[in-house]
C-alpha cells in the first residue's frame, strides 16, 4: 500500500472526541430510587366468591384479613394448597411479626425501593420492612441450594429489560400473595421493562409452585422515579402496631 493510501485511510478513520467516556454499564439505567405505584382500586362494593368449595367473603375472612385476591389465588390452588390456606393462623403471618413478607409482596408494596449495581450484583433495598435483596448478575444458583426466606436470586439485563429469577425459597405464609401460603417448591420470576424516557418501569411477577398451585400466578406492578427530593427511609416495625388489626388471640389450652 502506498504512503498516499495509508494517509487517506487515517484521515477517513472516525475521530474520537477528547475526553470521550465509555458508555455506562447496561444496568446503570435501572439504578436509583423507584416508587411502586398503588394498584388501581376495584369498583366499589363487596365482592363474593360463589360455587362449590369456595367460601364467601364475610366475617371469617375479615378475621384473617382476607381479600378477594386471596380467594382468587385459592381457586388456583391444589388440594394441599387449599388445606394450608384454610388452616393458617393470621398471627403467624410474617408481616404481623415485623418480618418482611418476602416475594411477591415486598416487590409490590407502594413504598420506595433503591436499586444499585455493585460489581456483579444488583442490590435492591426496600423501604418496607427494611428488606435488602442481592441479585447475582449473569450467574446460576449453586448446587444444593439452602432454602431461605428471600431465596437466591439471579438476574440478567436484556436491552431495556431486567429479568430476576429467585429459587431456594422456603415455604411461608403469604408466599403466594398477601395471605395465601406457599410451599418450598415456589419459584418467582420478575420481568421489568424500562419504558421510553427512563422514568417508569413496567413489571410482571410470575410465581410457580407445583405443590400448591395448579398453574403459575401472574401479577403486575408499575414503578416510577419519585421527586428528586425523595429519600429512602428505613423505619422500625412495632409488633404491637403490626397486629393491631387482628382480634385478640384466643388462649391456647395447655397440653
Amino acid at each position: 500500500m502506498s504512503l498516499r493510501l495509508v494517509a487517506l485511510a487515517i484521515i477517513l478513520l472516525p475521530a474520537v472526541p477528547a475526553g470521550h467516556a465509555e458508555e455506562p454499564p447496561q444496568g446503570a439505567r435501572f439504578e436509583g430510587l423507584w416508587q411502586v405505584m398503588p394498584n388501581r382500586q376495584r369498583p366499589r362494593g363487596r365482592p363474593g366468591v360463589r360455587g362449590a368449595g369456595r367460601r364467601p367473603i364475610g366475617t371469617p375472612a375479615d378475621e384473617k384479613g382476607l381479600t378477594a385476591n386471596d380467594y382468587r389465588v385459592r381457586r388456583m390452588m391444589t388440594d394441599a394448597g387449599r388445606e394450608a390456606f384454610d388452616a393458617f393462623d393470621p398471627y403467624d403471618l410474617p408481616a404481623n411479626n415485623c418480618i418482611s413478607p418476602g416475594l411477591p409482596s415486598i416487590a409490590m408494596m407502594p413504598y420506595l425501593q433503591e436499586w444499585r449495581v455493585e460489581g456483579d450484583s444488583l442490590r435492591i433495598t426496600h423501604e418496607s420492612y427494611s428488606t435488602r435483596r442481592s441479585i447475582h448478575l449473569d450467574a446460576e444458583p449453586p448446587d444444593n441450594l439452602e432454602l431461605s426466606h428471600l431465596g437466591y436470586a439471579t438476574g440478567r439485563f436484556e436491552d431495556d429489560s431486567l429479568v430476576i429469577e429467585t429459587a431456594g425459597l422456603a415455604a411461608t405464609l403469604g408466599g403466594l400473595g398477601r395471605n395465601a401460603p406457599s410451599s418450598d417448591a415456589r419459584r418467582v420470576t420478575e420481568h421489568y421493562r424500562l419504558l421510553p424516557g427512563g422514568d417508569s418501569l413496567e413489571g410482571q411477577i410470575t410465581i410457580a409452585d407445583e405443590k400448591f398451585l395448579t398453574r403459575p400466578l401472574q401479577l403486575r406492578v408499575r414503578l416510577r422515579r419519585p421527586e428528586p427530593t425523595a429519600e429512602l427511609v428505613l423505619f422500625p416495625c412495632d409488633p404491637e402496631a403490626a397486629r393491631r388489626h387482628l382480634d385478640p388471640r384466643p388462649a391456647r389450652a395447655e397440653p
